[in-house]
């Protein structure tokens, strides 16, 4: 069994170091969640249907054609959501300071284009995330060693972000990683069309953080932009006649 783990999460590995390392390449030649959105768009999406096609007898069994009709609903109504909040906060102080402190975060920014682009990658995302979770389970692992597995690998795989995005958001994605191990193994396995939910909420933890952020530090900073310093009168010396 172990010889078969140990395969098992060099593969899944592989695969993710690989695509990542497409999507580095392609920033790296400008296309990047902005400028050129519907190119990262179109990479995810290709990866995404490779992935389904190559590994559809392990995906199958999350699918279960059932009459359930609120599951694939709500992805389009997460997407009008966030549509929609983006509409709202873009109308609300924007935290210049914060957004200039941290410009690589790119979902503070509330650009529409990021809404296209981190779609595809969140569904990459998950594929590979159910695939990892059916993997493990199929080789007999109980669902709590299959947590902390999920904890270990996505706490430590987003460590470089620390250096990358600074210690505030690389801290703030790291605590977001291990807690969505717990999160997002269960719902793919235990609960049916886990996947979708697990998508849904892969994408309203970027919109609600989003927000936070966004109104906190705006606030924050109209706030101190209204300040008017008092005419204080500390450390100067008082004229003797």
């Amino acid at each position: 069994m172990l010889v078969e783990l140990f395969l098992r999460l060099i593969e899944w590995f592989f695969l993710w170091f690989l695509i990542w390392g497409g999507a580095y390449g392609l920033e790296k030649i400008g296309i990047d969640y902005f400028k050129r959105y519907y190119f990262v768009s179109a990479y995810f999406l290709a990866v995404s249907i490779g992935l389904m096609f190559i590994f559809y007898n392990d995906l199958f069994p999350l699918v279960n054609f059932s009459l359930a009709i609120i599951p694939f609903i709500l992805i389009p109504v997460t997407f009008i959501i966030n549509v929609l909040a983006y509409a709202v906060i873009r109308r609300l102080p924007r935290p210049i300071k914060f957004l200039d402190k941290y410009s690589k975060v790119a979902f503070i920014k509330h650009d529409y284009r990021f809404l296209a682009s981190k779609s595809f990658e969140i569904l990459y995302q998950q594929i590979l995330i159910a695939l990892l979770a059916i993997w493990l389970y199929d080789l007999g692992l109980p669902l709590y060693q299959i947590v902390i597995l999920f904890a270990i690998i996505f706490g430590l795989g987003h460590v470089y972000l620390l250096i990358d995005q600074g210690k505030f958001f690389g801290l703030f994605f790291t605590i977001a990683s291990i807690l969505s191990s717990v999160v997002f193994p269960v719902l793919i396995l235990k609960v049916e069309y886990g996947f979708v939910y697990s998508y849904v909420i892969h994408w309203l933890f970027y919109i609600i953080s989003g927000i936070y952020f966004w109104t906190k530090y705006g606030r924050q900073e109209r706030m101190s932009s209204h300040i008017i310093p008092l005419p204080f009168t500390v450390g100067v010396k008082k004229k003797e006649f």
